[in-house]
């Protein structure tokens, strides 16, 4: 198959499509089936090319292709299709794209191959960016370091003993992934203002601009509260430390001091206005006593006005006549 047509035969007959019949431009360098039956055609440089048995429909960057250089064409086990781009990877759920990159963790954007684990997980084959393992959360890669043949990739197959095998240009490498062991972690010591060093609660002002995680696990690879290693096993116990975060000592003693300086200022406030009010009530009881006396000493020179009247008019009658 090749040159910018393809042939089917029906058991009788050859027929030819090219890009006449709507066949996109260029070589064709992979086919796949999918669920629905269709059929999918990778073109060298013009996208994809769908066949529903009636028309062809091409999909390229403008429909959301990562890339119109198309190597390989997978089928994963729910029935959505994988496309090995010159740009990275394409995922087609039926619907639409959701495409990966060396942006995502992909070791590199130009794919060969793609093979399907029985998790869920994807190995995929790259031209000198080795083979990259895909769990659909973290990527990991496997190197030459880790013995790969070679750092390009041509094609990724899964054996049912659970092998990977890896074609290259310089032979075939068989990887037997480890039997899966939650990676242990712990957070050996949390860096604020000082080192604090094996503490589950660390409590740190808030003027501190960096907060550092000292940790041991066998990955960097990191997720919230996990690590993952290479073969993309989870730690199952998170590794966690409580961390308190305050106002600066400096802050909090003026703050105190404020909330002090504001109550002793209500305090005395208080005491002017309770003492303003005695001295108002003093002077109102005093003013009304005033009035009393005044009051009194009016009805006292009263009565010795009378008094003295009546004294005077006594005498008066007793005199001889």
């Amino acid at each position: 198959m090749g040159g910018a047509a393809i042939t089917r035969y029906d058991g009788e007959r050859f027929t030819t499509y090219a890009e006449e019949d709507g066949l996109a431009a260029g070589g064709v360098c992979a086919i796949n089936q999918d669920r629905d039956g269709d059929l999918w055609f990778a073109s060298g440089h013009h996208g994809i090319s769908r066949f529903d048995g009636r028309k062809f429909t091409t999909l390229t960057t403008s429909e959301g292709l990562p890339h119109n250089e198309v190597y390989g064409i997978f089928t994963d086990p729910r029935g959505d299709l994988w496309f090995a781009t010159h740009g990275g990877i394409g995922h087609l759920d039926g619907e639409r794209f959701e495409n990966f990159t060396t942006a995502d963790g992909l070791a590199s954007n130009d794919v060969h191959s793609i093979a399907f684990g029985d998790h869920g997980d994807l190995w995929i084959g790259t031209d000198g960016g080795d083979v990259s393992h895909f769990d659909g959360r973290v990527f990991q890669t496997l190197t030459v370091e880790d013995g790969l043949a070679s750092n390009v990739a041509l094609s990724v197959v899964l054996h049912e003993d659970g092998a990977l095998w890896i074609t290259s240009n310089k032979g075939v490498t068989r990887h037997l992934p480890a039997t899966p062991s939650p990676p242990p972690v712990r957070i050996d010591a949390v860096v604020a203002d000082k080192r604090y060093q094996s503490v589950e609660t660390v409590s740190v002002p808030s003027s501190i601009a960096l907060l550092a995680f000292e940790f041991s696990a066998p990955s960097l690879k990191t997720r919230p509260g996990q690590i993952v290693d290479r073969d993309l096993t989870y730690s199952e116990s998170p590794a966690q430390v409580v961390v308190d975060v305050h106002l600066p000592y400096a802050q909090i003693l003026w703050g105190v001091s404020l909330i002090l300086a504001i109550l002793l200022a209500i305090w005395l406030g208080l005491r002017l206005v309770n003492r303003d009010r005695g001295l108002r009530a003093s002077n109102a009881e005093l003013l009304q006593k005033t009035r009393d006396l005044k009051e009194a000493n009016s009805k006292v020179e009263k009565a010795n006005r009378t008094k003295s009247a009546f004294l005077a008019n006594m005498s008066h009658e007793l005199r001889p006549r």
